[in-house]
């Protein structure tokens, strides 16, 4: 799980998405399910989030054989990343 600072709380998933809750009321009774992030490759471990409450991603996708993604050049991992976290 991570608090955002702004009320929301974000929660890890082996079905390889993230859970956004949010509280409709004054107690945590009210805690609702406000958006599911998907499109990970693989069982989300931990989550971190920066202090401008923004999700991150890397540019790696866990895919094998001739659709991995290999990048040459930093600017390649720079630009695979930034996509996925426009996809969000």
């Amino acid at each position: 799980l991570a608090w955002a600072g702004d009320g929301a709380i974000y929660s890890a998933s082996r079905d390889r998405t993230i859970k956004v809750w949010r509280r409709e009321g004054a107690g945590w009774a009210t805690l609702r399910l406000a958006a599911t992030l998907q499109g990970h490759a693989h069982r989300v471990n931990t989550l971190a989030l920066a202090s401008a409450h923004v999700t991150r991603t890397g540019p790696f996708d866990h895919k094998r054989g001739r659709d991995a993604f290999r990048p040459e050049q930093f600017a390649d991992v720079v630009a695979a990343a930034a996509a996925r976290h426009a996809a969000f």
